[in-house]
């Protein structure tokens, strides 16, 4: 980690002969195909390397028109929940602190930006079906700024199938 970290102040200070040193030494540490530690030494090289070479734009380009299907997508996040309980948890206590301020609404608006896959969401739809005198009309706006994409959606049908 100290390579890199010299290494990326000496980017910032656009001193590229040292930078180049570094890079150097960092490169035969690190693997794209090596365990955890040398595949993030890898690739923060090669981002180190492009803003050096100022193609930095160009290599997001590259990144972002490799995009994961929908399978690969769920199998990724599915796989970062199980190896780490953070976001399970964030979207427990999100969604509790949801359901005691929204208790006694009639109608409720979730607007979620970064939507994903939406797999906060069922757990709350089954707590708030629950409720005495029955749910309370939902509607969740899913805006996924990725693609660039709004989705609209209409939960009041779906909250029903619950009960």
């Amino acid at each position: 980690m100290t390579l890199l970290t010299q290494c990326a102040q000496a980017a910032a200070r656009i001193d590229r002969t040292t930078a180049n040193e570094l890079l150097k030494q960092i490169r035969q540490h690190s693997s794209p195909n090596g365990n955890g530690t040398e595949r993030m030494g890898h690739y923060l090289a090669d981002a180190l390397e492009a803003r050096l070479a100022g193609t930095g734009r160009a290599l997001d380009a590259s990144l972002l028109s490799k995009r994961l299907t929908a399978a690969e997508s769920l199998a990724a996040y599915v796989a970062y929940i199980k190896a780490s309980p953070f976001r399970k948890m964030l979207n427990f206590f999100a969604n509790k602190m949801i359901w005691k301020l929204t208790e006694k609404a009639t109608r409720l608006h979730i607007i979620d930006f970064g939507i994903i896959h939406g797999f906060q969401w069922p757990g709350l739809f089954q707590h708030l079906s629950m409720r005495p005198g029955g749910p309370p009309s939902v509607r969740l706006t899913g805006i996924y700024l990725h693609h660039q994409i709004a989705l609209f959606l209409r939960i009041e049908p779906f909250l029903c199938s619950y009960i």
